[in-house]
């Protein structure tokens, strides 16, 4: 399931794929993924290894009940279903994270148990709670809920940030650096994260579909380190070799700096955005990750760092 930036359309992927970056419009989406499906080979979802992966684009829309006759036409005939459907800003409406993080996962998970899908992945995030004091984490807990009353054998991967060529974070500050010269720093840049590399991600979805004893579980997937937001920066500058300011805003001033940047085109930062970078976005000690998906060795964030930016430097 593929979340496309310029309205609420989704696009919706027949078979398995690798999504790396939601904001790709509809003829980059179809392009990706063509590309990278040959790279995972046979169905992981079919015994004879003849069986080839197919995938197709349709776009619905999966937030609202009136979309349920497209959506089960399109996930009809699906061994699988990825739920990668989401968004890290609401509109002017409020309530949008509900009706895309909630509502839509319901919607799928609803179409998914009666069209007879074998496997359905939510992708959720760290800190997904109805507790917190941020709306983006609580509709996607709510979201969560909803996916195992629809579709108990799912299983819920909550990732940290994903990092790769594409991604929405390193991508998104070097775009920054080219118009500013200052990155700015919530808080001091003191929340930590534990990124996951785009292909351990990839793999972790392709051994959730071949292993039946991940049905019904949650997975939170970090890398194998743990940085500050302001180390990640660091990194990305040396990296990219060049030089900016990194800005600390203390959170006092972030507050109502947000109030008035969240109503500007592009929305670089939001209310909500300053409520979530007030928790760290790592793995839980209790949580099953990667080693419960007998992946040992996740790639590390200098090894997206070099992929982002050597395609970059070629292409």
């Amino acid at each position: 399931v593929q979340k496309r930036a310029s309205d609420e359309d989704i696009s919706i992927e027949q078979g398995f794929n690798r999504a790396q970056d939601l904001r790709f419009r509809q003829r980059g989406v179809r392009h990706f993924l063509k590309k990278n499906l040959s790279k995972v080979g046979e169905s992981p979802l079919h015994d004879d290894a003849k069986t080839k992966l197919h995938m197709e684009l349709h776009t619905v829309n999966v937030t609202s009940k009136s979309g349920a006759k497209d959506l089960r036409m399109s996930l009809s005939g699906c061994d699988g279903v990825i739920n990668l459907v989401g968004i890290l800003a609401e509109g002017r409406r409020r309530g949008q994270f509900d009706d895309v993080h909630h509502k839509s996962a319901a919607n799928v998970a609803t179409v998914c148990k009666e069209v007879g899908v074998k496997r359905l992945i939510h992708v959720s995030a760290i800190g997904a709670s109805t507790e917190s004091n941020a709306r983006y984490a609580q509709s996607k807990a709510r979201g969560e809920e909803a996916v195992m009353r629809e579709f108990p054998a799912a299983t819920i991967l909550r990732p940290s940030i994903v990092v790769g060529r594409g991604d929405g974070f390193f991508s998104l500050f070097d775009k920054m650096t080219t118009v500013s010269p200052f990155l700015p720093l919530v808080g001091g840049g003191n929340t930590k994260f534990q990124p996951v590399h785009i292909d351990d991600f990839v793999e972790a979805c392709v051994s959730v579909f071949t292993t039946g004893s991940t049905q019904g579980n949650v997975y939170e997937l970090g890398g194998p380190d743990v940085y500050t937001f302001r180390e990640l920066l660091q990194m990305m500058l040396v990296v990219m070799k060049r030089k900016r300011l990194l800005l600390p805003i203390p959170r006092p001033i972030a507050h109502p700096l947000a109030l008035v940047l969240q109503n500007l085109p592009g929305k670089r930062l939001t209310v909500d955005q300053v409520r979530m970078l007030q928790h760290d976005n790592v793995v839980s000690p209790s949580a099953k990750t990667f080693s419960d998906l007998n992946m040992n060795d996740p790639l590390t964030v200098e090894e997206a760092l070099d992929d982002i930016f050597t395609y970059r430097r070629h292409a």
